[in-house]
């Protein structure tokens, strides 16, 4: 129930205290996104910080059974220049005419000062993000330091794997926000209480052959891809599963024949022999999330210029091919 507080015992009475003032601005429908709480009470947004091991805005909001979904959100629609005090939704023509100042100069000299309203970045911000396979979905409108920590103890909490080359590749504005903010990838972690030497020990949870056969056999039943390659990039890579096959059968083929498959049916470019083979390839491609434009079906990590070629041939266009596909 929203706005009700989870009193399980592994809280401290801090942690309690902190979700039940929480809760009351909820049921006082104050803006509880970080940048307005920054702004309207910056000490509550300190203290969920302060805990250790991290706790941060995020955890708090749960604990006071508060959905994200839910709270009021507040953002500024101006900036103020810092040098003249001209309020506008974007300072970077005004910095130019009036100042003869380029951006970068201008945050050397004040480095809190912003020069895009916070509006028009939560706008960009929602342009320009996306979600792949079960990432945490975003919560809130702008990136903050706060909001880099809480992102990535989500990924924590959940298990995802947290090496940077994973996150970079899920979400990778993560991974840019938290260099920016912190000066590192592992920065970021350290903040976090979390070591880079236990980030990279973590999922690797196959430790005899018959849990690799069983996770080449599950996967094959999901319907995703079995290639090498799509085992090391892509939305549907699994690293961890790549280098149990070769440190327990030597090599990925051994492995996949070890789980009753014949290799050379899992080449990432098979033959589709009839127009109903596209077509199933297609909806396959479009419910696994991969990309199905032209462009990036002819050339990049998860092409396939052979079911591209097939679809031309049997459709006439490449465009038919998807129509006739996903109208089914």
């Amino acid at each position: 129930m929203l706005g009700s507080i989870d009193h399980s015992p592994h809280w401290t009475k801090e942690h309690l205290s902190l979700a039940k003032e929480l809760a009351c601005l909820y049921r006082r429908n104050e803006p509880l996104n970080i940048s307005a709480v920054k702004r309207r009470r910056p000490s509550l947004l300190q203290a969920a910080y302060s805990f250790s091991p991290f706790f941060g805005w995020k955890q708090a909001m749960d604990l006071a059974g508060i959905s994200c979904d839910s709270v009021v959100i507040e953002l500024n629609d101006t900036v103020i220049c810092s040098i003249c005090g001209w309020e506008a939704v974007n300072l970077t023509g005004h910095l130019r005419k009036e100042h003869a100042c380029l951006p970068y100069e201008y945050r050397i000299d004040y480095p809190d000062g912003e020069i895009i309203s916070e509006s028009m970045c939560a706008f960009l911000f929602s342009r320009f993000r996306r979600n792949v396979n079960d990432m945490p979905k975003h919560w809130e409108p702008l990136w903050s330091e706060e909001y880099v920590l809480d992102r990535l103890w989500e990924r924590y909490k959940r298990n995802l794997n947290m090496n940077h080359h994973a996150v970079h590749w899920e979400d990778c504005s993560l991974c840019g926000q938290a260099k920016k903010r912190f000066g590192s990838y592992d920065q970021a972690l350290t903040a976090l209480g979390l070591s880079k030497q236990l980030i990279r020990r973590m999922n690797i949870p196959f430790s005899t052959t018959p849990d690799v056969v069983s996770a080449i056999r599950e996967r094959k039943s999901q319907g995703l891809p079995l290639n090498l390659q799509s085992l090391k990039v892509g939305p549907c890579r699994d690293s961890c599963l790549y280098k149990g096959a070769l440190r327990l059968f030597g090599s990925w083929q051994v492995a996949i024949e070890a789980s009753g498959m014949d290799y050379s049916s899992i080449k990432k470019h098979p033959v589709y022999s009839s127009s109903h083979d596209v077509a199933e390839e297609i909806k396959a491609r479009y419910r696994r999330g991969l990309p199905l434009q032209y462009s990036k079906v002819e050339r990049g990590s998860e092409s396939d210029k052979s079911l591209l070629r097939a679809g031309i041939r049997y459709f006439g266009s490449w465009s038919n091919a998807q129509n006739v596909a996903l109208a089914k």
